[in-house]
């Protein structure tokens, strides 16, 4: 009775097993290779990934499966805080993508121990997979840490697999870390949190139409892509074309001015006063042995510390026309202060300053109900 028993649980996972994975892909852009799953809803196939494997706004993403279908997509969302993006395919391709959302409700009440065994499953092409054995050896509300079991590890183009306990995704693997041999997996509930309604609804966001992002009277591609990326990824609209007659409102930006500024770093000059402190302390006088305790670390942070900080000021003019009504514009100057030692040119910081510029100004008219 009881090997009846387990042979009804083996069928069980089985079948589960065929219900729940996801379908696994290959996902490659540029240089960067890594995993991803693909989820459909209605004709649109979405593919979740790891976010540095796709980190480039605007580059094409090709997407492979285990039976060599392959399309070429384009990144819909990007959250660099959590390491974490969609692809959206077009519509027929011939990439695998029959699985639906997973249910992640189970997850509330869930409490991992290090007894249970988890799975990140290494696929290759022809349907051949590989399983590679992990435990439960810490985390966060947002994350599990979990540890190899055996000799078989992960490598840095499973990023974006699914993390399994039995049949059920737990998590994306977003990156190992080899000084503690452990691999650090993003929460599937939280996942659920940041994207989940994109595979539940029937349509994503509210329809706008970006007429472009222009600079002395000329286009900026680059620039109108990383504007779309916020609408879509941030601010939740739906971009259709300028032209579409769905569209609830044209969206223009006129960048007047963009400069690089310097300017002087709070925390050195803080540094600086507290050193100041130290050595006009009535102790150090008659025990220098005291001020030295005093400044010794003040001095180790402020060679450390740039006296200066590099940053952006930002000049723009944002117009908003609703379909019927008046345009509403927005004149603003934005000035931003990149982290020490980032860098200060590239389509990472222009994506990351254009963002951050406008951010206020479109939620201040969108709040406004101006294309709604």
């Amino acid at each position: 009775m009881n090997m009846l028993c387990r042979i009804a649980e083996l069928l069980t996972l089985l079948c589960l097993s065929a219900v729940v994975y996801a379908e696994p892909v290959d996902v490659r852009q540029g240089a960067e290779l890594g995993s991803g799953y693909t989820f459909g809803r209605g004709e649109t196939c979405t593919v979740l990934t790891a976010g540095h494997v796709v980190s480039e706004a605007g580059d094409e993403v090709t997407v492979t499966d285990r039976t060599d279908g392959r399309a070429v997509g384009q990144r819909v969302y990007f959250n660099v805080a959590y390491d974490l993006a969609l692809v959206e395919l077009p519509r027929g391709s011939t990439v695998a993508c029959s699985a639906r959302w997973p249910d992640t409700h189970w997850m509330n009440d869930w409490q991992p121990n290090s007894r249970a065994q988890f799975d990140v499953v290494r696929h290759y092409p022809g349907g051949r997979e590989l399983l590679v054995a992990l435990r439960y050896a810490g985390g966060t509300r947002d994350t599990l840490t979990l540890a190899f079991i055996d000799k078989l590890h992960i490598v840095a183009s499973d990023s974006g697999s699914l993390a399994l306990l039995e049949t059920k995704p737990v998590g994306i693997v977003r990156r190992v870390l080899p000084d503690a041999d452990r691999v650090d997996v993003l929460r599937f509930d939280l996942i659920d949190h940041l994207v989940g309604e994109r595979f539940r609804g029937t349509e994503q966001g509210l329809p706008v139409a970006l007429v472009g992002v222009t600079q002395r009277g000329h286009a900026n591609a680059n620039w109108g892509t990383f504007v779309k990326a916020w609408l879509t990824e941030q601010a939740g609209r739906r971009i259709v074309d300028a032209n579409d007659p769905s569209a609830l409102c044209r969206i223009g930006i006129d960048v007047i001015e963009w400069q690089n500024t310097r300017v002087e770093n709070p925390d050195y000059a803080s540094l600086n006063a507290k050193l100041a402190l130290c050595q006009n302390q009535l102790l150090g006088k008659f025990w220098p042995k005291a001020q030295q305790i005093c400044e010794q670390p003040l001095r180790e942070k402020l060679r450390s510390t740039p006296s200066h900080l590099n940053g952006h000021r930002v000049m723009f003019n944002m117009t908003m026309t609703p379909r019927s009504g008046v345009s509403q514009t927005k004149l603003a100057t934005v000035e931003l202060i990149d982290e020490p030692g980032a860098a200060t040119s590239g389509s990472d910081v222009e994506r990351g300053v254009l963002q951050s510029a406008i951010a206020p100004s479109a939620m201040e008219l969108f709040k406004a109900g101006i294309c709604d």
